[in-house]
């Protein structure tokens, strides 16, 4: 994962059952602003894609569940997820 410092950070619960924790490191600005995107690919092809609106505290985690299937995934092949938050509303 190529990263630089951020203020948003994730972390792997259970990606079988879509379990991501979202971590705020921000010290004073909530998430009510940002939503999350996200897709599942399968080399390199879009399976299943979403978003998922955010409101985690300054220097606070939640627990969220990406409503992807794992029934749709071939097992012979990588699965990769891909997270990204942005603005909301663009600005």
């Amino acid at each position: 994962m190529k990263t630089c410092y951020r203020n948003i950070d994730f972390e792997e619960v259970n990606f079988v059952k879509g379990e991501v924790k979202i971590i705020n490191k921000f010290l004073f600005q909530s998430l009510k602003d940002f939503k999350l995107v996200w897709t599942v690919e399968e080399e390199g092809e879009i399976l299943e894609s979403g978003f998922q609106l955010l409101d985690v505290e300054p220097e606070s985690e939640q627990l969220i569940t990406l409503p992807y299937h794992t029934s749709s995934f071939d097992s012979s092949k990588e699965q990769v997820i891909n997270l990204q938050v942005v603005y909301k509303n663009e600005p």
